[in-house]
């Protein structure tokens, strides 16, 4: 079973990366509105889906680029951007 991750462990300033900073793209941070409400759960790497994620309070992605993005309670399975060129691949952001 993948690992969960809480998104208020350690330091809840600190959020957790759920997409690293790797080849030129830009890290995506999970920080929960409320301290133990926001927990993700990492799926394979072979897979277009990065995790799972659960919040019973709001919660905010952040980007360097784009800001935060605020996420209303709910599961949700958080996947890679594909897109078609000479041939199939994943978005690099």
């Amino acid at each position: 079973m993948p690992p969960q991750s809480s998104a208020s462990s350690g330091s809840s300033s600190n959020g957790i990366a759920v997409i690293e900073a790797v080849n030129g793209g830009h890290e995506h941070r999970l920080f929960a509105g409320q301290p133990g409400t926001a927990f993700f759960t990492l799926a394979g790497a072979s897979s277009q889906d990065i995790g799972l994620l659960e919040c019973t309070e709001p919660a905010y992605i952040a980007h360097p680029e784009h800001a935060y993005a605020g996420i209303a309670p709910g599961t949700y399975t958080l996947r890679r951007q594909r897109e078609q060129a000479d041939e199939e691949r994943f978005v690099v952001d």
